[in-house]
Parts: C-alpha cells; structure tokens; sequence
C-alpha cells in the first residue's frame, strides 16, 4: 500500500505542477500550435507504468478481489449460464461476466496464482478502460487546445489518485462503466445517436448505474428533433431511425441476456430477476459513500418512506436542474456540463 501511496501523491503533484507552469496560462491563449504527438505518448507511457506498479503492489480491496478471482473461475469452470442459477452470491449484471469468463480463461491459461500477476490481470479491464477514457479526453481537448494542452487534460483523467486509487489499487470496475457512459455522452453531443444507445446500453449491462445518464440522450433528442430546427417529415423520419435504433440495442441487451438460462427465456428472466435482486440488496440510504447522506449520520441506515420521497424528490430536482442548464445554454460542451452536474447531483 506504501508504494500505492507514494504513486498517487507523485500523480497528484504532477497534475499541479503542469496546471500552475504550463495549462492555467494555455487555456487563456486558446491556441491550438503545432500538432505533437510526443506529449501525448509521454502521459500514456507514465500513466500505463504507474497504474502497473499499483496494480502489482496492492492487491486490492479484499472482499471484491475475492469475489472477481472466484467468480471468475466459477464461471470458466462450469460456464456463463450456470453463474446465476448456481448459488451463492452475486450481484454483478451479466455485462462483466462475460469479461470475468475471459479473465478466468487467461487465468487458467497462463496458471496465474496469488500474486502481483494475478493482481494485475485481474484489474486489466479497468486499466484499459482508464487508457481509453484518457485518450477520449485528449482527442475531445485537441479541437481547442493545443497537443501539450490537450495532453495534460488526458494526464488529470489517467494520472488522477482517485482513479488510479480506484481501479489500479482496490480492483474496482467503475472505470470501465464511467468510458461507457463517456462514449454515450460524447456520442450524443457529436449527434451521433445510434452508437449512444448501444453504449448506453453497454453501461447498463456493466452496472444499472447507467441509466442515471439517460436524461443526457432524452436531452440531446429534444433539442435535435425540436428544438434546433423546425419539425418536419425529415425530423419526423430520424424519430422512427431514432426509436428502432434504441428498440434494437435494447433487444441486443436482451440476447446477452439469454445464455443465461437453460432456456433463452429462462435467461430473459433469470437477469431481469438479476437486476431486481441487486438494486433491492442496498436499501439503504447511502452506502459508504461521501455523500451528504453520510453527513447526516445515514450511512448503513435503511430506507424509510420519508427518506425515499426525499431521495426521489432531490433526484427530480437535480434532473431538472441539468435540464435547465443543458437548454438554457448555447455552449458546445454543455452535454458534458448537464452530465457532470447530473451525476455529481445524484451522487450526492
């Protein structure tokens, strides 16, 4: 844990150092410069090494690494439709077991055992997603800034300690959920809806977390259909692409869902089942989570009727209030704004 440490407080001090010499000035000047693909290359390269140091350092959060190394052979051993109907406990969607299936195959394959390795494969999936979701970061900040400007915006997301602290060092999978929605997001701002539905769809078969970015593509379809220009029989034809399109990636979800099952019904029913058990589990308040429940000393407490009005009644301002803010402005970053402001809102 000591080294873990030490490497999220070098990322820390990074990320405020290149702030204070070089971006807070840049951001000012926004200027794009010469293309260089070096800064980029250098914060990938030290964000793929720090994240393996942590990652063969820590083992991780005992009682999920538990969990994802014996899943994992479980479901290997006796195959993805006999995860749920096999007993004991379970609470991930279907959308990381078929990941869990190849994590345990390569863990049968090259005969991992406990160890920095095995620590290593098994947060693999998280890392990727981290590197991808960097580079996302960049190739969005490149239309504005600068490589090196552009570069150090994808530093803050791969080399931030909480990220690295989260997927790197405890073997959490958020990472892996967050590039998923970040893909619908940014595929609904580019007015690209057809891929935003399939990975939004991707996210709910990761964790059911998903679905609190669906206002941000109900959004981003109001104002494409309505209100950015007049509603014609074109706009009119785009709704019926629209709808089949998301009627089609719902299906899809649906035919991961049928292995499940000794039958594809059975597994239609086992993961819808799935999804209504693990949202029940955690009737609580909040759950370990810094939050301004926890403030209020609620944290492990169970939901009563007055605090669930209450937490759905703060889940329909915060709604609005992104609502408000994504049609009231004319930025072109105001889906990634309305997202971080639903998200964070939600959270807390």
């Amino acid at each position: 844990m000591n080294v873990a440490m030490v490497m999220m407080l070098l990322a820390a001090l990074f990320g405020g150092a290149v702030w204070a010499l070089y971006i807070k000035d840049e951001i000012r000047k926004q200027r794009k410069g010469q293309s260089n693909a070096l800064y980029i290359a250098a914060i990938m390269g030290i964000g793929i090494i720090v994240h393996l140091i942590c990652a063969m350092s820590y083992r991780g959060f005992d009682t999920d690494m538990n969990c994802f190394i014996s899943w994992s052979d479980r479901i290997f051993k006796n195959g993805i439709g006999n995860f749920y109907i096999g007993g004991g406990f379970h609470d991930y969607p279907p959308g990381y077991v078929y990941v869990m299936y190849l994590l345990g195959a390569g863990k049968k394959l090259f005969n991992l055992t406990e160890g920095g390795v095995l620590w290593l494969w098994m947060k693999l999936p998280s890392i990727i997603a981290d590197m991808v979701g960097g580079w996302l970061v960049y190739r969005l900040a490149k239309r504005r800034f600068s490589d090196a400007v552009a570069a150090a915006f994808a530093g803050f997301l791969v080399l931030n300690p909480a990220i690295i602290m989260n997927s790197s060092t405890w073997g959490q999978v958020d990472s892996i959920l967050a590039l998923f929605c970040l893909l619908a997001v940014y595929c609904t701002a580019e007015r690209k809806f057809i891929p935003a539905f399939f990975w939004f769809a991707a996210g709910v078969l990761i964790k059911p977390q998903a679905a609190f970015f669906a206002p941000i593509i109900i959004f981003g379809l109001i104002d494409d259909l309505f209100i950015r220009e007049k509603f014609t029989s074109a706009s009119f034809l785009r709704l019926f692409i629209y709808i089949g399109s998301a009627a089609t990636a719902v299906a899809v979800m649906f035919i991961t869902f049928m292995p499940f099952g000794s039958t594809p019904i059975e597994g239609i029913q086992t993961i819808i089942g799935q999804y209504l058990e693990t949202l029940g589990e955690y009737n609580y308040a909040t759950v370990n989570a810094f939050n301004m429940y926890a403030a209020f000393g609620l944290n492990w407490k169970p939901l009563t009727t007055f605090t669930s009005v209450i937490g759905y009644g703060m889940y329909a301002v915060v709604i609005a209030g992104s609502a408000f803010m994504f049609f009231r402005s004319k930025n072109p970053s105001r889906h990634y704004l309305a997202a971080f402001v639903l998200v964070l809102g939600i959270f807390m």
